[in-house]
């Protein structure tokens, strides 16, 4: 028998050896599997340098979160803006001087992220497409409270903004006002020859320390209010209010100067013609 198995051995080692020699190279069984799987690697790996339009017919690279990775985003989310409703509420609670009111308003307006929000809307649709309708129930009632105090608080902050902003209009009229009939006296002086004093008190007045300082404070304070509400859709006029008020401004402007240069040509009167 072991003379046999010899035989038998030696028979094998010489029937390899003359396919190794007449017949072409055949892979082993497996080995196919094993190259399929190496190229489909180094392809993944090519198409990290390759332009995108090159890598349109190559299969694409999916992963997706575990149920409690969603679940664990959802929280975390939730977590988030719950803070951020909590931190603006406190800061509308804190009592404040009239000027630092503004500001207290816009803080609380960028506490109050909407990326935030969408971004809690986005996890709690997810953690609901994989729970049971029980559970889903009881998700939508966390979502729906959490953003109904969000839009209380919201909302809240958009009435002051939108208040202040109507304030501000008044300011800005008002000054328009008393400019104008600063600018229209001196013209009617100018005209009667009656210029004694009157570059000194131009230069008072049209300066920032002055109503022209009082115009662009005011309108400043606008402008932020206006880009605070530029992403309110109910806001669609908000912009464009701050645009008149600079055009009207640099029309106003022009005619000071030319009132300001009409007097400065005038002979001195012994006070000085140099704007402030």
């Amino acid at each position: 028998m072991r003379l046999l198995r010899m035989q038998q051995e030696q028979i094998k080692l010489e029937a390899g050896s003359n396919r190794g020699v007449d017949s072409p190279t055949k892979a082993a069984p497996d080995q196919p599997a094993d190259d399929s799987e190496e190229a489909l690697s180094v392809a993944f790996e090519n198409a990290e340098t390759l332009p995108s339009h090159l890598r349109t017919g190559l299969p694409a690279l999916e992963t997706s979160l575990s149920e409690q990775e969603v679940k664990l985003n959802f929280e975390e989310a939730q977590k988030e803006l719950e803070a951020s409703v909590l931190k603006a509420m406190q800061l509308l609670g804190q009592k404040m001087s009239s000027e630092g009111e503004v500001s207290k308003y816009e803080e609380a307006f960028s506490i109050l992220d909407a990326k935030i929000l969408g971004k809690f809307l986005k996890a709690a649709e997810q953690w609901k497409d994989l729970l049971p309708a029980p559970e889903k129930a009881a998700v939508e009632e966390r979502s729906k409270d959490v953003c109904e105090r969000w839009e209380a608080v919201h909302r809240e902050i958009v009435s002051y903004i939108q208040l202040k902003m109507e304030v501000e209009k008044w300011k800005l009229s008002k000054i328009f006002s008393k400019l104008n009939k600063q600018l229209n006296k001196e013209k009617k002086l100018l005209n009667a020859g009656k210029t004694k004093g009157l570059i000194k008190e131009h230069e008072a007045i049209f300066s920032e320390s002055g109503g022209l300082g009082e115009l662009n404070t005011s309108l400043q304070v606008l402008k932020t209010l206006s880009e605070k509400m530029a992403a309110e859709k109910s806001q669609p006029k908000t912009k464009m209010s701050v645009v008149e008020y600079e055009r009207k401004k640099e029309n106003f402007l022009r005619r000071v100067s030319a009132v300001y240069e009409a007097l400065a040509s005038l002979p001195t009167d012994g006070h000085s013609s140099k704007r402030e």
